[in-house]
């Protein structure tokens, strides 16, 4: 469309008056606006804002509490879930038994002693020729058995207070068998 023709679509628009009302209206929001605009400005004083403030309700906390409750809250749910998740992961059966042992009065018998006069042997040996007992690897294993010596008297002793215990007897047991394999390493080196 050329500018002559939307010039001559202007012209042949109808006219429109507003109303007498509309424009007492508009002149009477402008003088409300100039009166506004001349009174005086009051500033009031700092108390008077604290009081204002003192009195509102405490918002912001609250909003600051509830978000970190809903994060709180998010983290909960979120461990809830992935322990659940790990649960499901392993669906492991737990059981819960129990065992009564008993014990044969002949399985108690103390043979443990039985060995000594194999160690008495490498005492005699040790007196007889004392170089063979010099060397370092012997002494290391030596002390070794005497740990074990008296750990075993240490277990003994227990044995005489509180009787013989299947759990104090297999004490005893394992701590022969670990005299024993030193025993036997003493004597490969004589």
């Amino acid at each position: 469309m050329s500018e002559d023709a939307l010039k001559h679509t202007i012209r042949k628009l109808p006219l429109h008056r507003p109303s007498e009302q509309l424009w007492n209206r508009i002149e009477g929001d402008l003088a409300l606006g100039q009166a506004f605009a001349q009174l005086p400005t009051y500033r009031p004083s700092d108390a008077v804002w604290e009081d204002i403030e003192s009195q509102l309700p405490a918002r912001r906390v609250w909003m600051r509490t509830r978000r970190w409750m809903s994060i709180a809250a998010g983290v909960a749910a979120i461990l809830f879930a992935t322990l659940w998740w790990q649960a499901q992961q392993n669906e492991a059966v737990v059981s819960l038994g129990s065992t009564v042992e008993t014990h044969q009065s002949s399985l108690l018998a103390a043979d443990w002693n039985e060995d000594e006069d194999a160690f008495a042997v490498v005492a005699q040996v040790c007196e007889q020729y004392p170089f063979l007992c010099e060397r370092q690897n012997f002494q290391s294993l030596q002390t070794e058995l005497n740990e074990l010596e008296d750990a075993k008297n240490m277990v003994l002793v227990n044995m005489q207070k509180y009787g013989r215990q299947a759990r104090l007897v297999h004490q005893v047991k394992a701590i022969e068998q670990e005299r024993s394999a030193v025993l036997k390493e003493i004597i490969e080196m004589i």
